[in-house]
């Protein structure tokens, strides 16, 4: 996984690259569906405690 730089608007481009000879991709579909669990629930949480300036 890799980050590109927080834009001024809050957006961040997430880049995730893996080999489909050495994953399977039902693996990372269920790392991806975590990840998104992840960012609708504890990160938007902590972020409306940090409201944009």
């Amino acid at each position: 996984m890799t980050t590109g730089p927080i834009q001024a608007e809050g957006h961040v481009r997430v880049t995730f690259v893996y080999d489909h000879r050495v994953h399977d991709g039902l693996t990372i579909g269920h790392a991806l569906n975590e990840f998104e669990e992840i960012l609708g629930t504890v990160i938007a949480e902590e972020l409306g405690e940090h409201p944009p300036k």
